[in-house]
């Protein structure tokens, strides 16, 4: 895959459940390791590795602590809370000092945090109405647009990426808010 795609283009990896829903982020060193070394083959081409925590998976800020500790270094990682009661200073607070990115979230039921915690953002937009197949108005976008300004100002990098693909509205979402962060959509 790393070879069959251009100069420039990035790979980023969603982990396995097992890890996140599964082992509850219980899992052992070696089958992180195990997992995070059959990426290799990407190289310079990887991008952030996620982990999505399971919506029943409250808050338990030493296991968190925990499962951070066992990620080696040298990759880029992105945390999803699916339960709100993670958003709380404490759980930020650790996904900061280890360099991992809070994944901010558009999702009926989920609070939208803008929030950094590393030196790149991550973005995932499941749909405002209802999960994965909700099409994103351009009056949406447009405000997205501006958050991921905003964010590009406090990062090196920013990802995006549209988790509403029924129908295709991901790819046609995605292209609308290249476009209005290019600044070639206009009108109201």
């Amino acid at each position: 895959w790393a070879e069959a795609t251009p100069e420039g283009f990035v790979f980023s990896v969603k982990a396995h459940r097992t890890f996140t829903h599964r082992r509850k982020l219980g899992a052992s060193e070696e089958s992180l390791r195990a997992f995070l070394g059959r990426l290799s083959p990407l190289g310079d081409k990887l991008g952030p590795v996620l982990f999505q925590l399971p919506p029943k998976l409250g808050p338990d800020l030493g296991k968190l602590s925990a499962f951070l500790e066992k990620l080696p270094a040298g990759l880029r990682y992105a945390m999803e809370f699916r339960d709100e009661r993670w958003l709380v200073e404490e759980a930020l607070s650790l996904l900061r000092e280890k360099g991992i990115a809070y994944c901010i979230v558009n999702a009926p039921g989920l609070r939208t945090l803008p929030e950094v915690t590393a030196s790149f953002a991550y973005v995932r937009l499941h749909g405002s109405e209802s999960w994965y197949s909700h099409r994103y108005t351009e009056e949406e976008l447009r405000t997205w647009a501006e958050i991921v300004r905003s964010l590009d100002e406090k990062v090196d990098e920013t990802f995006v990426y549209f988790n509403n693909d029924y129908k295709g509205y991901a790819v046609e979402n995605a292209l609308t808010l290249m476009a209005l962060l290019k600044g070639a959509v206009c009108g109201g």
